[in-house]
């Protein structure tokens, strides 16, 4: 499978955790709304592979507040966006930071 940078695609779970969240980020980045809200499932076409059991069940796996950027969050905070999460809806809205 070719990724989006042409490369192949790698499927181990490892190589996941540090390059997943980029199409999110570059999709994010190159939209001019200030508020963008995705579902979960159009976040899963955007990386390419599920969200973990935890982006579905936990507030905490959005927000970064607490400690230092996470994979996830690094896509949106390139972008200089925010996340709010509704868990019970499944989407997530971005904002402009």
């Amino acid at each position: 499978m070719i990724g989006p940078d042409g490369g192949a695609s790698a499927s181990a779970s490892s190589t996941q955790k540090s390059k997943d969240y980029k199409g999110l980020g570059a999709y994010l980045q190159h939209r001019y709304a200030d508020r963008i809200t995705l579902t979960f499932q159009q976040i899963e076409d955007l990386i390419g592979f599920p969200l973990p059991d935890a982006a579905r069940s936990s507030a905490a796996w959005w927000d970064d507040a607490a400690g230092a950027p996470t994979p996830q969050s690094s896509s949106w905070r390139t972008a200089l966006r925010t996340a709010t999460v509704n868990l019970a809806a499944r989407v997530v809205l971005f904002e402009r930071a």
